[in-house]
């Protein structure tokens, strides 16, 4: 992912979730540390835009904390790094879940046990999911043609990037 401006969108619909994001592009060999790039979410630019598709999707979150506050997420001393996805196996996020809904009168554990945690880390914000499953991929787009496509793909799922 780009590490400066990776600019991450979800959009969700309950059931399924699309995580958008600037991809890290290979560095400008002749790049000397001057300058800056500004990357703005609403340019007509295409870019290398990494989209991931979560089916079955029972949490999703996109917020704190940011990459300098990482050491205080409860999973930081686990391994937990910054600019990094991550799968989160044994999790207590799944088991807390589970156990508040045992109060339900359909509550079936097995659902549960095929939940997978995921955790994306970017230099703003910490996503986390928890799904059955994932699908990942990079497109050549702008962001808004991308955005219009995750749009599409909560109907149709991973077709709508081809």
């Amino acid at each position: 992912m780009d590490t400066g401006a990776p600019l991450p969108h979800l959009l969700t619909d309950g059931q399924r979730a699309v995580l958008l994001f600037h991809a890290g592009l290979t560095p400008d060999p002749d790049w000397d540390g001057t300058t800056v790039t500004i990357v703005d979410a609403a340019s007509p630019e295409n870019r290398h835009v990494s989209w991931v598709i979560f089916d079955g999707v029972y949490l999703s979150s996109l917020g704190p904390p940011n990459n300098e506050a990482l050491a205080g997420h409860p999973l930081y001393g686990a391994g937990l790094g910054a600019y990094r996805a991550h799968e989160v196996h044994n999790s207590d996020l799944v088991r807390t879940l589970e156990e508040l809904n045992r109060v339900h009168r359909h509550h079936r554990s097995e659902a549960f046990d095929a939940l997978h945690h995921l955790i994306v880390t970017f230099h703003d914000e910490t996503f986390e999911c928890l799904c059955r499953s994932w699908e990942t991929g990079v497109i050549s787009a702008s962001f808004p043609q991308a955005l219009g496509q995750a749009v599409q793909s909560l109907r149709v799922g991973p077709a709508a990037f081809s």
